[in-house]
């Protein structure tokens, strides 16, 4: 009979567990970034892209996270809270010249925000 007990407290607890963990991620949303130059469309590739929690932290430069960008000059920063977040890449253009691109974007439950910042 203990074991009967255990048995059906251990599921229910991890059942319990895993509710609670799939209820928690379907509570965030993905913000995916493209970098590109507004002068010739060439991307950013390789390029640091820092995400800042709100319009504070992007004001004084305080980033919670940074991702590299890909070949196509695309981050994703994934599992966000909903919320409006802010973005920024300087980086230098296939002309030589430093540029500084930036923007926001506003995550949604269950939902993939796509942002394309150009200077």
């Amino acid at each position: 009979m203990k074991k009967s007990i255990y048995f059906f407290l251990f599921l229910f607890v991890g059942s319990l567990t895993l509710m609670t963990s799939s209820c928690q991620k379907n509570k965030t949303g993905d913000l995916v970034v493209n970098v590109v130059d507004g002068l010739n469309s060439s991307v950013a590739s390789g390029q640091p892209v820092y995400l800042y929690n709100n319009e504070a932290d992007y004001n004084s430069q305080t980033f919670s996270k940074t991702v590299t960008t890909n070949s196509s000059g695309q981050v994703t920063f994934e599992n966000l809270d909903p919320g409006i977040y802010y973005v920024d890449c300087d980086w230098e253009n296939n002309l030589g010249f430093t540029i500084t691109s930036s923007g926001s974007g506003e995550i949604t439950k269950k939902m993939t925000t796509t942002i394309t910042i150009a200077p």
